[in-house]
């Protein structure tokens, strides 16, 4: 009898156990979901700033096409026409410059912003 009491004992403290187990590991669960949630609003923010951030240079490049399309073929008199220079030498010396910021570093990058250097290698 009194080892019956004890299996009993030891039932019901395993029990408690076994609960308060699973209640902490829904706790975490929870507070693991929450992060989740948590980390895909970041994402879907981060998301809505890359497709910002490419809205603009799509804009831009949209504006320079245009140009080139404008001077293609008559390039001669493309840049006779003064407007003309002068968007050039501006696309040039300060529409590229933020275009360059808001590009992403790292090695993809790399090549297309290495044109940003002008040398004197590249008016020869």
């Amino acid at each position: 009898m009194t080892s019956m009491w004890i299996l009993m004992f030891f039932i019901i403290l395993t029990s408690t156990t076994i609960q308060g187990d699973l209640f902490s590991s829904s706790t975490h669960l929870i507070q693991l979901l929450n992060t989740e949630v948590e980390l895909a609003k970041k994402l879907e923010v981060y998301l809505k700033d890359e497709y910002d951030r490419l809205a603009q240079v799509e804009k831009f490049l949209n504006i320079i096409k245009s140009e080139i399309q404008q001077a293609q073929g008559k390039e001669e008199s493309y840049i006779s026409n003064p407007i003309n220079s002068y968007l050039l030498v501006k696309h040039l010396t300060t529409e590229w410059n933020p275009i360059e910021k808001i590009l992403p570093t790292g090695n993809l990058v790399k090549p297309f912003t290495s044109y940003f250097i002008l040398t004197s290698s590249r008016f020869d």
